[in-house]
């Protein structure tokens, strides 16, 4: 999953707010659905 695809689902969910760009380098703002594998890859 690219990080774009990841923000498009994020853009989708209503529960997720929208992130700050400094959010995707803090483990605390990833949302819960989001395995921290598919990030690092």
């Amino acid at each position: 999953m690219t990080e774009e695809e990841l923000q498009a689902a994020i853009d989708s969910d209503p529960d997720c707010a929208e992130l700050p760009d400094e959010a995707w380098e803090t483990a605390e703002f990833v949302p819960a659905f989001t395995p921290i594998e598919t990030l690092k890859r």
